[in-house]
């Protein structure tokens, strides 16, 4: 075989290797073998051929070098060699493919390379594995490579945390080990008692060489200084190397804590320029949009309620959800009124409601087969107030559907046969979301139902 390459040096060998056994090999860390083969060679690259000598029982490997990680050479090309027929129970040395990425530990005597048993496979993500990671553990007085995240519950980064309100803190988390798995652990203490408060520890099945983000639940239920400690732990790789443990970051927050007196009402809030859509409630009151697009903080027993009586357009991270039995029939009553808040009252025209039903995969309507509605009358008009009775008739069919009550963009979900535990993100996928409809031209609300409920139910989606 013939290699073509620019500049080629190549370091043969042919030599008696030393067999150890699983027993006469101690793990160490990459910080061991880096201080004991810093004076002899370390190097990554990926195996292009390898030659089995069955007459001196070895095997070399023929590897085009990327990086040298000890003493810089000038070599491209190296060639090291490994016991070949050793006992497969006692058997510490790699065995190498055309085409692997590697990370070698090489002893160098004068006939050349001697493979030796630490040497790894690497994933072909990775780069190399030491010396500057010396067993992932950076200096202490080394700032931390990445900071947690503090989130509200709609996934917005916030500065101070509230008491008594749910955070998410999140964190990228990368696997920067050979390994397929690694540990995370977090801790959280409170003030100066070492003791957690709060402590997770997740096995993750993660690739060598990549990331992924993960995200805890947390309430600050008292004043004080909460500090955070996240920890990453491996295993041992190939019974050989010890991977150790690493303080991946560490943070630290005070809550504050809202009372009544630190807000100012909705209507301050509102009136001051903030959006009615980001006035903040007191602790146990929802957030209300009003028929005027104004906004109010109620409480969650009181919300249905305003919401039947059309005091309230929706509420911020609540979705209205309606519940009716299978082989029933039920009733939504919708009234309808000219769209005062957009301007003049528009020119009197006829709007057609074609009571059309979806599921959540549709983009089209429903045969009326599963479910089916009606409406009675089926039109209004732009100018003045009418009151629309809508008759929904259930078949056996369980699941949510959604019934157009203006345009293919205004729909509302009817749970069929269902209980809100068995609501899922995936089923209240709103078709209408995906769709490009104008501003409605006339205003509505629901302002009662028959023979089903009516359920405010927290966003999941």
């Amino acid at each position: 075989m013939t290699l073509h390459l620019s500049i080629i040096a190549i370091a043969v060998i042919a030599l008696s290797i030393i067999n150890y056994s699983y027993e006469e090999l101690t793990p160490k860390t990459l910080s061991q073998l880096y201080d004991e083969y810093k004076g002899k060679t370390i190097v990554t690259g990926e195996v292009i051929s390898i030659n089995d000598k069955p007459s001196e029982n070895l095997t070399s490997y023929d590897i085009k070098t990327d990086q040298f990680l000890t003493r810089p050479e000038k070599y491209t090309l190296v060639t090291a060699s490994a016991p070949h027929d050793t006992n497969e129970k006692d058997d510490v040395y790699p065995h190498f493919k055309v085409g692997d990425k590697v990370q070698l530990y090489l002893d160098r005597g004068s006939a050349g390379y001697a493979l030796s048993p630490y040497s790894f496979e690497m994933d072909k993500r990775c780069s190399s594995f030491g010396p500057s990671y010396l067993d992932f553990e950076p200096p202490h007085s080394a700032p931390a490579l990445d900071t947690i995240r503090v989130l509200d519950p709609n996934g917005n980064i916030i500065g101070i945390p509230t008491m008594n309100q749910k955070i998410s803190l999140s964190y990228d988390v990368l696997n920067y080990s050979p390994l397929n798995e690694t540990t995370i652990d977090m801790n959280i203490t409170l003030n100066d008692d070492p003791n957690p408060i709060f402590h997770n520890s997740r096995q993750l099945d993660l690739k060598p060489c990549s990331g992924t983000t993960l995200t805890w639940d947390f309430v600050p239920i008292q004043m004080g200084n909460y500090s955070i400690t996240l920890r990453q732990g491996w295993g041992t790789y190939d019974n050989k190397i010890i991977l150790g443990n690493y303080t991946l970051t560490r943070y630290g927050f005070s809550p504050i804590q809202i009372t009544k007196t630190d807000l100012m009402s909705p209507l301050k809030q509102f009136k001051s320029g903030i959006k009615a859509e980001d006035v903040k409630c007191n602790p146990d009151f929802i957030l209300a949009i009003k028929l005027d697009y104004s906004a109010a903080c109620v409480t969650e027993s009181s919300a249905t309620k305003l919401f039947l009586r059309g005091w309230a357009l929706g509420f911020t991270n609540y979705e209205p959800i309606y519940f009716m039995k299978s082989n029933s029939t039920a009733q939504i009553i919708v009234k309808y009124y000219p769209n005062k808040y957009q301007g003049a009252t528009p020119p009197d025209f006829l709007i057609p409601l074609h009571s059309w039903i979806y599921d959540t995969k549709s983009n089209y309507p429903l045969a009326f087969i599963a479910i089916n509605a009606t409406s009675k009358p089926n039109y209004v008009h732009t100018s003045s107030v009418t009151t629309v009775n809508y008759t929904v008739t259930a078949g056996s069919t369980k699941g949510v559907y959604w019934l157009s009550i203006l345009d293919p963009c205004v729909l509302v979900p009817v749970a069929v046969n269902l209980d809100q535990s068995q609501l899922t993100t995936s089923s209240l996928q709103n078709p209408g979301d995906s769709r490009s409809c104008p501003p409605p031209e006339i205003q509505f609300h629901v302002v009662g139902v028959s023979n089903m409920t009516l359920k405010l139910i927290h966003d999941i989606r």
